[in-house]
């Protein structure tokens, strides 16, 4: 039989005011006791005509009729059948285990239940049943041997599929490039856990891991990490690259831009070495091809909807009641009852027992949770929480806002808040029953996997911009993962339908349009294009734009100086100078290279500069070399000119070098601010309310007699963060170069790169340890659980040696991380 080629908009066009349209609304709108018995029949009737049609939006509604039926009757055989017939074997399996022999006959039960369950068991995968889609996913995978992109939503087994990948490779030069630090260690977590005994000691996170030469090893890196092992060692080739969270390159940034020049450097130092994408969203695979990579990717994408969303739109700015937003009619259906006068009251009331709050911006993350902490009934501690509470408050301080916000149940998550603390309090969330709420921003997008079954969207944008199509859907892909859904003790149906909330509230503009931002993101019929801003992604001579044009010719000339011959190109200008070059290779950006070779072999020549073996020493070199006569483009690295913060960035540079812990250096920031006779303190746009500097839109101060003590204790904590990631990420390219011009001595560099010349801490250190965690593994107590070799920095630890921790008594957080570390 031919199906119909009704499409939606000609649905929606005949569906005003029809028999239908009244149904379906009370069906959705949790309504479904009110439907008369001739209702429900024709529902379902109408969903098997939908399920049968080409338009893949009257697919899906016909789909979300009888997922909505089954989860508010109960009665789950219509959503059985339909499971089977779509190879949504998850669902069928734990229909068939918990609802399925309730309903069956006892003739039924021995024939077809028998049947299909041997048919099923042919998903089955490490005790787990996957979807049609999942296995079609893992066998591409597994039998593609060239460049491949593969696309599909969380939860759909992307990480097994790179684990598989790198095990299945271990003879040979493989690397993972994930866009975060945090990202990096869940990653390497997973491997180690999936690994046999002994099986994946050394898996490289850190460039100075690699030894020279290695006929195979398993990197875990950032593209920043990558690059410069790439720098480090001309010789360096890798045989396979997976690229994790790819959507990240089609982005028009620095990091973006980096990604793809790793990406060219990496393909023509090895013109046989296989890139393989993996991402949550990518429309057209065409899109992560760039004209200066000629090989051609295959393609693997699901198309399955296994979950189908539920989105809610309220306006408690104007006090306005709850409506739902049908994606398939695109109508908002007012739904009575519900309204809220504050973000906090509505979320209070509508919370499930675990919740995302998306918020944009680090100060309104942390605002809320305050808000929340203060209003929060009392929550009895455990001895897990009480554990935790104490943990943070000696690694972090004891008057951290989080520590408040832990005690009523809630957690916040930020770029400012300390990498191990964020994990450790996603670890806590995931695992505590206790916690209801994790509040973050678009720190949660980059593979961070937490059990929730709510998310509330309180504001709309990321960063300066709304959210784009894909980042949205990938947003709300966080809640309700499979894991979650089919659980065999825990799991729940009414997961397939998840709820999402968006609130316009005191973090919305009052000029802002939610309704309308839903209708242009989540129409269910909108055609999704990709965004290609990275102009690596683009030939050259095809790009009009004069802005865009002259970044690509910035972008090859960058590669062509980092990496000569890797792209034809004969307009590219190659740096003559040393000091040039190492800019470029440190892909500096703060000031225009070429322009300025002259006169860095200038300052370079003049400034007698040698045995750097000081914190004010380095920056000395530093501002002379890279800031006298250059006209710097960066307002950050401008302020370096200023003799108060190059004495400011001295002394954080000295904390450095001394190693001191986190809880230290929060203490003397706070101790430095007080001591000054100035009572403005700069904190950064982020976190100040002043605008000392007289510049539109710049916020950067704060004044320290306007705050009270707790207020300037966690400005230091989110500012002592900031510094450490500006030192580490920025100013340590500056001291790369100098360091390349052989001005440093080795001793001093050590310490200002790893806070210590001792060579044991270093090996940890290059192996992925925190120096707090460094520096406890070190005692004399652990050393019969830990075996090093420092000739090829390896680490090998004894698992027991978590259980001989806490019962030592270290700090709970440095027990979380060593297990990082360990199987």
């Amino acid at each position: 039989m031919n199906k119909e080629t009704l499409t939606i908009p000609q649905f929606r066009k005949a569906l005003t005011s029809s028999y239908f349209e009244i149904a379906y609304s009370k069906l959705i709108s949790n309504n479904a006791d009110s439907l008369e018995e001739e209702e429900k029949h024709y529902l379902l009737k109408t969903a098997i005509i939908l399920l049968n049609q080409i338009d893949s939006s009257l697919e899906k509604l016909g789909y979300r009729i009888i997922l909505s039926y089954c989860n508010q009757f109960k009665f789950y055989i219509p959503l059985y059948d339909v499971s089977i017939n779509k190879g949504y074997i998850p669902i069928s399996k734990y229909i068939e285990r918990n609802f399925l022999q309730e309903r069956r006959s006892e003739s039924e039960n021995r024939f077809f239940n028998v049947l299909l369950s041997s048919y099923k068991e042919n998903f089955a995968q490490d005790g787990i049943y996957l979807s049609e889609g999942q296995l079609d996913l893992a066998k591409f995978a597994a039998s593609a041997e060239g460049d491949f992109a593969l696309v599909a939503p969380t939860s759909y087994g992307k990480s097994e599929i790179i684990i598989d990948k790198i095990k299945k490779n271990k003879s040979k030069k493989v690397c993972v490039i994930v866009p975060t630090k945090s990202l990096l260690a869940q990653t390497k977590r997973r491997l180690i856990n999936n690994g046999s005994d002994n099986e994946l000691n050394k898996i490289i996170t850190h460039p100075d891991m690699y030894l020279n030469n290695q006929e195979s090893f398993i990197a875990i890196l950032t593209q920043e990490r990558l690059l410069r092992l790439i720098q480090k060692f001309p010789d360096f080739t890798l045989d396979i690259l997976l690229v994790d969270e790819a959507h990240n390159l089609l982005k028009g940034d620095d990091r973006a831009i980096l990604l793809a020049q790793v990406l060219l450097i990496t393909r023509k130092r090895n013109p046989n070495s296989i890139i393989n994408f993996f991402s949550p969203f990518i429309a057209d695979t065409r899109s992560l091809e760039s004209p200066y990579l000629p090989k051609q990717l295959s393609y693997k994408k699901t198309e399955e909807f296994i979950k189908i969303e539920k989105y809610f739109s309220i306006d408690v700015q104007n006090n306005k009641n709850l409506e739902l937003y049908d994606q398939f009619t695109n109508k908002f259906i007012p739904i009575t009852g519900h309204s809220g006068t504050t973000d906090l009251i509505f979320v209070s009331k509508h919370k499930a027992s675990k919740n995302i709050i998306y918020l944009n911006k680090p100060r309104d993350i942390e605002n809320f949770s305050i808000k929340a902490a203060t209003t929060e009934p009392e929550r009895s501690l455990n001895k897990g929480i009480d554990e935790l509470i104490a943990s943070i408050a000696e690694y972090v301080h004891p008057e951290y806002y989080l520590i408040d916000c832990i005690k009523k149940g809630t957690v916040y998550h930020h770029g400012s808040v300390p990498d191990i603390i964020r994990l450790y309090i996603e670890s806590a969330f995931s695992q505590q029953q206790y916690f209801e709420y994790i509040v973050t921003n678009s720190t949660l997008l980059e593979g961070v996997n937490i059990p929730a079954d709510k998310l509330f969207i309180l504001s709309p944008k990321i960063g300066n911009r709304y959210f784009t199509k894909p980042e949205l859907k990938n947003l709300i892909g966080r809640i309700c993962r499979f894991s979650e859904i089919f659980h065999s003790s825990t799991g729940s149906l009414q997961r397939l339908e998840p709820s999402i909330y968006f609130i316009k509230g005191q973090y919305v503009s009052n000029k802002a349009n939610i309704n309308n931002f839903i209708e242009r993101s989540l129409r269910s019929d909108l055609v999704i294009l990709d965004d290609i801003d990275n102009v690596l992604l683009k030939d050259i001579d095809d790009i009009e734009d004069s802005d865009e044009k002259s970044k690509a010719a910035e972008s090859l000339e960058y590669l062509e100086n980092i990496e000569p011959n890797t792209v034809d190109s004969n307009s590219v200008t190659y740096a003559q100078s040393i000091i040039a070059q190492l800019c470029y290779k440190n892909n500096v950006h703060d000031f225009d290279i070429k322009k300025n070779e002259e006169i860095l072999k200038k300052n370079f020549a003049e400034n007698l500069l040698f045995d750097i073996n000081t914190s004010s020493y380095l920056i000395r070199a530093i501002t002379l070399l890279f800031t006298r006569d250059i006209d710097i483009l960066n307002e950050h690295f401008k302020r370096m000119t200023s003799p108060s913060v190059q004495r400011y960035y001295t002394i954080l540079l000295q904390w450095k070098a001394d190693a001191l812990p986190f809880s230290q250096m929060v203490i003397n920031l706070v101790n430095l601010w007080m001591s000054s006779d100035n009572p403005l303190i700069y904190v950064g746009n982020k976190w100040g309310d002043i605008n000392y500097e007289q510049k539109k839109g710049s916020n950067g101060y704060i004044n320290r007699n306007q705050k009270t003590e707790k207020q300037l204790i966690n400005l230091a904590i989110v500012r002592t963060k900031e510094e450490q990631d500006y030192i580490d990420n920025y100013l340590v390219k500056y001291i790369e170069i100098i360091n390349g011009l052989g001005l440093i001595e080795n001793m001093f560099y050590n310490k200002i790169k790893y806070g210590t010349d001792n060579q044991t801490i270093i090996c940890f250190l290059k192996n992925g340890f925190t120096i707090e965690l460094a520096q406890t593994l070190t005692k004399e107590i652990y050393q019969d659980y830990i075996t090093i070799d420092l000739e090829t920095d390896t680490i090998i630890i004894n698992p027991n040696i978590a259980q001989a921790m806490s019962e030592n008594g270290e700090n709970r957080i440095l027990v979380f991380e060593v297990k990082y570390h360990i199987r």
